[in-house]
C-alpha cells in the first residue's frame, strides 16, 4: 500500500517522487499533523498540490523568483515572487510554519543563505531538498550550528547519479535530503 507521500507525489507528477522523497517524508513525518507550510521553490506547483492533499487543512505559502506554474495557483495558495536570499522576502511570509521545505536552488551557498533567513519560522521541521552531492552536503553541515547538525536526518535520493560541480570540484552523486528535526 502507497504511503499518503508517494500516492500524492505520484498523482500530482511530482519531482519529489522520482527522487525517492516519499520514502523519507513518510519515515520523518509519519502521521505528523502539519497545520502550515512554506514551501521555497515552486517551479511547476506540483508539491504545492500534493500538500494541500496531504494535509488539507493546512495554510500553505510558497515564495519563488521565477513564475513558471499555472496563474490559477495563486487562487489556492498564496505565492510571493520573490528571491529566498533576499533579507525582505522573510519579512513578507508569515512569521512561522509548522514545517519549511526549501526547494528553491540547489546551490549550497544559496540554500545556506536561506536556512539563515528562515530557520527561525520552522516550528517543527526545517527540510532541504536537493543537496547537490557529497561536497555540497559536507560544506553545508560545516556552516550549520552544531545543535541544528545533531537533529538533522540525511538521506540519499533514489534517483540516478549525475554530474555535480561544486566550487571547482567535480563529482558523479545522487541529491540528498535533510530534514531538521525542531521538535
Amino acid at each position: 500500500m502507497l504511503s499518503k507521500f508517494e500516492s500524492q507525489f505520484l498523482k500530482q507528477k511530482c519531482d519529489k517522487h522520482y527522487h525517492g522523497y516519499h520514502e523519507y517524508y513518510n519515515y520523518v513525518l509519519g502521521n505528523t499533523t502539519i497545520k502550515s507550510l512554506l514551501e521555497i521553490g515552486v517551479a511547476w506547483g506540483d508539491s504545492l498540490k500534493a500538500w494541500k492533499a496531504i494535509w488539507p487543512d493546512a495554510t500553505i505559502e510558497a515564495l519563488d523568483l521565477h513564475r513558471q506554474y499555472d496563474l490559477n495557483l495563486e487562487e489556492q495558495f498564496k505565492i510571493y515572487n520573490i528571491d529566498s536570499t533576499n533579507k525582505e522576502s522573510s519579512k513578507l511570509v508569515s512569521s512561522t510554519y509548522d514545517m519549511v521545505v526549501d526547494d528553491g536552488n540547489h546551490n549550497w551557498k544559496i540554500q545556506l543563505e536561506t536556512f539563515n533567513l528562515y530557520f527561525d519560522k520552522a516550528k517543527k521541521f526545517y527540510v532541504i531538498e536537493d543537496v547537490m552531492g557529497i561536497r555540497s552536503l559536507d560544506l553545508l553541515l560545516k556552516y550549520l550550528p552544531k545543535d541544528v547538525r545533531d537533529d538533522t536526518h540525511i538521506f540519499e535520493s533514489r534517483g540516478h547519479k549525475r554530474v555535480f560541480n561544486v566550487d571547482g570540484y567535480s563529482e558523479v552523486d545522487s541529491y540528498r535530503i535533510m530534514f531538521i528535526d525542531k521538535r
